[in-house]
C-alpha cells in the first residue's frame, strides 16, 4: 500500500528524477506532499534542501541528499510530523513524545557520534565504515580525557571541538595531515546531525586545518624500473601481467578489478560496463560505471577465451595459491593482488628491491593519458585521465596525476615572453 494511503503524504523524493552523484547540483532537493485534513486536500510540493558547506564534492552533495530524504521520512513516518503547521502526532501521550524528542535533543558527544555514524554507514563501503569507525573510537577517548564525553552535542561551541581534536593529535601523535583528516571526519559526522535536526550549524567547519606537508603518495616507476618489472612479471607470472595490464590500460581500482564479471565485458565496443552492486561493492562510487578498454589490452584479454566459460564467472578468479588470475566463480581478494605485487617488486630478498606500489601503475596511466593529450593538442589536460577513472570532479583527478604540471612548467620555462 503506497505511504500517502498510509500516512497521508507521499513518498519523499529526490528531484530531478534520476539525479545521481554524477549530476547532482545545488538546484536538486527532496520534495513530497502532505494531506491537509482540514481543507481536505493535498498541499503543493514541500521542498527541503540539505544543509552543506560551502565546499562540497558531488559525491558528498549526493550522499547528503539521500541522508535529507531518509530524515524526512523519519520524522513523517515515526514521528507524525506536519509540516504544514510543524506540529507532531498525539496519539502518545504529549509528555511521552516529549521526551523520545528531547532523547534525540540530549544526545552526549559520544552517544551524537554513535547516531550519526548508524544512519550513515548505510550508504558506505565496508572499507569506508571500518575508516569510521577507527576515528571514532579515539574521538571517544579524546573527549574522555579532557571530559566532553557526557557533554550535551548542543552544547558544544567552537572552542569544545578545537580542543577536542588538538587533543586527539596530541594523544594519537597526529601530523598536520592527521589532524586535517580526524577534523574532515568529525565534520562529516556533524553535518549527519544537522539532517536529524539534533544540531544547527557544523562549528566543525570554522576550525582552520593545519598546514600539512604534500608529499606524493604512490610514486610511478621511471622509464628503466617500469621496464625491469613488467619483463619480470610477463616471464614469470604471466597471468598476473594481464591484471596489471587491465589496471594501468583501464585504471580501475584492484578490488573493482577483482570484482569483474565476464557479462562486464562488451567487446565490440571495448567497453566494461559494470553496473553497482551493494552485495559485492564492486564500485567505489556507488554508480554504474563504463570503462574503455584500450586495443592491446582487450587483445591479452581475448587469449583467456572467456566465450567458454559462464558470464557470471569472474575475469581474474582465484582456485588456489598456485593457480589464479584466470576466470572462475571465486572473487579473488585484492590484498592477494598486493601480496604478490610486494614479493615480485618490493622485496629485497625474493624480488627486485624496487620501492614503488601496485597502485602507483594507475598514477602512471593518469600522466600517460596526459601525454597523449599533449600530443593530440588538447588543452583540457586532465580531461581523458578523469574520464577514464570515473571522477565526478577534477581535483579528485589531481590526486593521482602530476603530468600536467610539468606540462604547464614546461610552457613557462620555454615559452614565456621576453620582457
Amino acid at each position: 500500500m503506497p505511504l500517502k494511503q498510509l500516512s497521508g503524504w507521499s513518498e519523499p523524493k529526490i528531484s530531478p528524477k534520476n539525479t545521481t552523484a554524477k549530476n547532482v547540483g545545488h538546484h536538486c532537493y527532496v520534495w513530497f506532499r502532505f494531506y491537509d485534513s482540514e481543507n481536505q486536500k493535498w498541499s503543493n510540493p514541500i521542498r527541503r534542501k540539505p544543509a552543506l558547506p560551502a565546499i562540497c564534492s558531488k559525491e558528498d552533495h549526493y550522499l547528503e541528499l539521500k541522508a535529507l530524504r531518509q530524515a524526512v521520512v523519519f520524522k513523517l513516518q515515526v514521528q507524525g510530523w506536519n509540516p504544514l503547521n510543524d506540529t507532531y502526532r498525539i496519539d502518545k501521550e504529549p509528555d511521552e513524545f516529549d521526551v523520545e524528542l528531547k532523547k534525540i535533543k540530549d544526545l552526549t558527544f559520544n552517544d551524537a557520534l554513535n547516531f550519526a555514524f548508524n544512519k550513515k554507514k548505510t550508504d558506505w563501503t565496508k572499507r569506508t565504515a571500518q575508516c569510521f569507525e577507527g576515528v571514532i573510537k579515539y574521538l571517544k577517548q579524546a573527549a574522555e580525557y579532557v571530559e566532553l564525553h557526557n557533554k550535551k552535542i548542543t552544547e558544544f561551541r567552537l572552542p569544545h571541538y578545537r580542543v577536542l581534536l588538538e587533543t586527539v593529535k596530541e594523544l594519537r601523535k597526529l601530523s598536520n595531515s592527521g589532524f586535517n583528516k580526524y577534523r574532515e571526519y568529525l565534520s562529516s559526522l556533524i553535518t549527519e546531525l544537522i539532517q536529524w535536526e539534533v544540531v544547527e550549524i557544523n562549528l566543525v567547519h570554522h576550525v582552520k586545518t593545519k598546514q600539512a606537508i604534500k608529499r606524493l603518495a604512490h610514486r610511478p616507476p621511471t622509464k628503466d624500473e617500469q621496464t625491469i618489472i613488467m619483463q619480470r612479471i610477463i616471464k614469470d607470472h604471466f597471468e598476473y601481467y594481464r591484471f596489471l595490464a587491465v589496471l594501468y590500460g583501464c585504471t580501475l581500482r584492484p578490488k573493482e578489478i577483482t570484482r569483474l564479471k565476464i557479462k562486464h565485458l562488451h567487446k565490440k565496443e571495448h567497453v566494461f560496463r559494470i553496473p553497482y552492486s551493494a552485495s559485492e561493492e564492486n564500485l567505489k562510487t556507488k554508480a554504474d560505471r563504463e570503462v574503455i578498454i584500450p586495443v592491446w589490452v582487450m587483445d591479452l584479454i581475448m587469449q583467456m577465451n572467456l566465450q567458454n566459460y559462464n558470464p557470471e564467472f569472474y575475469i581474474f578468479s582465484t582456485f588456489n595459491k598456485y593457480r589464479s588470475f584466470l576466470p572462475g566463480p571465486n572473487a579473488m581478494h585484492p590484498s592477494s593482488t598486493n601480496r604478490l605485487w610486494k614479493k615480485i617488486v618490493k622485496d629485497k630478498e625474493t624480488g627486485l628491491g624496487i620501492d614503488v606500489n601496485q597502485y602507483s601503475l594507475k598514477k602512471l596511466s593518469g600522466n600517460h593519458m596526459v601525454k597523449l593529450q599533449v600530443l593530440n593538442n588538447s588543452d583540457k589536460l586532465l580531461q581523458l585521465p578523469q574520464m577514464q577513472m570515473g571522477h565526478s570532479e577534477e581535483k579528485q583527478t589531481t590526486v593521482y596525476v602530476q603530468e600536467h604540471l610539468e606540462v604547464m612548467k614546461d610552457l613557462v620555462k620555454n615559452q614565456m615572453p621576453v620582457l
